[in-house]
């Protein structure tokens, strides 16, 4: 029996998937290694901070929270710890991460139409509350983190929703063809 599902369809199922294996991937980390013996990874972005740390973990524990050391500050008391270890990602990354896979969801169950002023709109909080952390004293807290992260997460996942939509649209690559 052949497949109903639209190449968009098909997309969204693929990056749901894959993002739901990212997430469980930075979830299960932490309990892969000893209980508490991953704290303070407070680093800089685009560093690595912590090689003394991350080289005493097995494989994947090793390979996901290198990539927390080198795209995120991980900053120790912005992040969440499970098994008694700092996760290898900050609490708003992770939030984001979440998102995406929430959003994803919805897109696929749902398909709603999206709107561009929506999604900036949405993203828009997480500019305020990140920027102004970063550019001022401004400290902000772990539970708005948590909740702008969701919200640009969802955001950019039913953005790439809507990309999938319109750049697999039925009949699009015969449109797209030059003569």
């Amino acid at each position: 029996m052949a497949s109903t599902k639209t190449p968009a369809q098909r997309c969204k199922i693929t990056l749901l998937i894959l993002s739901s294996i990212w997430l469980a991937l930075i979830v299960i980390a932490p309990f892969t290694i000893p209980y508490h013996t991953v704290d303070n990874l407070s680093g800089k972005v685009s560093q690595i901070d912590n090689w003394k740390e991350i080289e005493k973990m097995n494989p994947v524990a090793a390979s996901i929270y290198l990539l927390g050391d080198t795209l995120c500050t991980e900053i120790s008391d912005h992040s969440f710890y499970l098994n008694g270890n700092q996760m290898p990602f900050c609490a708003r990354c992770t939030s984001i991460f979440a998102g995406l896979v929430l959003g994803l969801l919805i897109a696929v169950m749902f398909d709603p139409k999206v709107n561009r002023l929506l999604i900036g709109l949405a993203l828009l909080p997480i500019a305020i509350d990140g920027g102004f952390q970063a550019m001022t004293s401004y400290q902000s807290t772990n539970l708005l983190r948590v909740a702008t992260g969701l919200l640009a997460g969802v955001a950019i996942s039913l953005y790439f929703s809507y990309i999938a939509n319109v750049a697999l649209a039925p009949g699009r690559a015969e449109k797209m063809k030059l003569n």
